[in-house]
């Protein structure tokens, strides 16, 4: 780890478009506009570290293999999936189902595993945050 991993991963899109908009959330955590352009963790289940943490162990393997790069063939090394296409809803109102479809690609042939679930810390409903 690296003490400037939360500020260059904020320009790592994750889907989250955290990099328009920090308090989206993204790899780099999740944060809170205090006053102006001064952010400020945001408390994710009350738990200033948890918008941070949650993404270690998909940080830490992105990074394991970026470093495969330096030192193997394109071959040898894993890459990441491409993301081809996520559709869904631009807004919704609330008690709306959305339904969510992606479709990727893997360099390597590696099979791709979709996890989706409701990050409610980002959308609260009448919240500042």
């Amino acid at each position: 780890m690296r003490g400037d991993t939360p500020a260059f991963l904020s320009f790592v899109n994750n889907g989250l478009e955290a990099y328009e908009n920090y308090s989206l959330g993204g790899w780099g955590g999740r944060y809170i506009s205090v006053n102006g352009n001064y952010w400020m963790d945001a408390h994710d289940d009350n738990n200033t570290h948890k918008t941070l943490w949650r993404w270690i162990p998909d940080v830490q393997n992105n990074f394991a293999a970026r470093m495969d790069w330096t030192v193997q063939s394109y071959e040898e090394a894993n890459h990441a999936p491409v993301i081809d296409r996520v559709t869904s809803a631009e807004s919704i109102k609330p008690g709306e189902q959305v339904e969510l479809n992606a479709t990727a690609t893997d360099p390597d042939g590696d099979n791709i595993y979709y996890h989706w679930w409701h990050y409610s810390d980002t959308v609260r409903y009448g919240s500042t945050y």
